[in-house]
């Protein structure tokens, strides 16, 4: 009697496969705890929630103001660039006009036929410092110092530094000789507006000057020699009248 009671109670307990199947889908089913806090999850999604905070690719306001301050400077550079250069362009231009190049407008009638009223001209300002004048070179002459009535004009040179020039006999004379001037109006006579002036010896840098219109020219005969300080330019280039263009002989 006591030996079946035992069996019995052997038979309940499961055994085999089926018991050891049992027990791990009963452990699987378990929630895992360990090493986890909720908490942790919580902050993490306040955080990417955070109220002020730009969106995933906007800027920040702090990236923005960066931006902002960057742009200003950009600007700031490119209109500094530009006065700089506007300053680059005034500077070389007055460089130029003072000791390169000037555009000058012939006004009155003092050297017809060779200039007429109203021409358009370019000076070149390299051969007072460098160059030599000629003669025969029509040049521009500053007369302050040299005329009651300083004034800028143009005239063309005859007689040149250590030279005799007389005026005589309706003509020039350099060193006791005519001078030959095929530029003139046939019989234009060259007479004396100052006697004073009308026999010259040129000093080192001095310069006879006269108009090629003889009747109607302000030059060396009413205030004298002109001197190389008072030389502005040579004459370089007629551009205008176009149909005038070139260099007037």
């Amino acid at each position: 009697m006591s030996e079946n009671k035992w069996q019995v109670k052997q038979s309940e307990e499961p055994t085999g496969p089926s018991a050891n199947a049992d027990a791990l889908s009963t452990k699987q089913k378990e929630p895992i705890t360990e090493g986890f806090d909720p908490a942790e999850i919580d902050n993490e999604y306040h955080q990417e929630k955070e109220p002020g905070s730009a969106p995933e690719g906007e800027p920040t306001p702090e990236e923005d103001e960066v931006d902002t301050k960057r742009k200003k400077k950009d600007i700031l550079t490119e209109v500094l660039e530009y006065v700089k250069l506007v300053l680059i362009v005034i500077v070389i231009s007055l460089l130029v006009t003072n000791y390169v190049l000037q555009r000058n407008t012939v006004k009155g009638e003092s050297m017809v036929p060779t200039l007429q009223d109203g021409d358009e001209l370019f000076v070149e300002k390299v051969s007072r410092y460098f160059g030599k004048i000629n003669r025969f070179d029509i040049i521009t002459v500053d007369t302050k110092g040299l005329d009651p009535r300083p004034n800028h004009i143009i005239k063309r040179v005859v007689g040149l530094p250590g030279e005799t020039v007389e005026i005589k006999d309706n003509q020039v004379y350099i060193n006791g000789e005519v001078l030959d001037q095929p530029f003139l109006l046939e019989g234009v006579p060259t007479t004396s507006h100052n006697p004073a002036f009308d026999r010259v010896v040129l000093g080192e840098n001095e310069y006879y000057c006269l108009g090629d219109n003889r009747n109607n020219s302000n030059d060396s005969r009413s205030f004298g020699p002109v001197p190389h300080t008072n030389i502005m330019g040579k004459l370089l280039i007629r551009f205008y009248p176009f149909d005038h263009f070139g260099v007037p002989k």
